[in-house]
C-alpha cells in the first residue's frame, strides 16, 4: 500500500490509519478497490 497519495482535498477524508502510519485513498488503486471516484 502506498502512503497517503490523494486526487483531492476531498478524499482525505477517507484517510485512515495502518499499523500506525497514515494512508488514504490514492487515485488509482485504492479508488478502484473501494469504489470512490475522484
Amino acid at each position: 500500500m502506498q502512503h497517503c497519495k490523494c486526487c483531492g482535498t476531498r478524499l482525505n477524508r477517507f484517510k485512515v490509519r495502518v499499523f500506525g502510519s497514515t494512508y488514504c485513498t490514492d487515485c488509482a488503486p485504492l479508488s478502484a478497490v473501494t469504489g470512490v471516484t475522484a
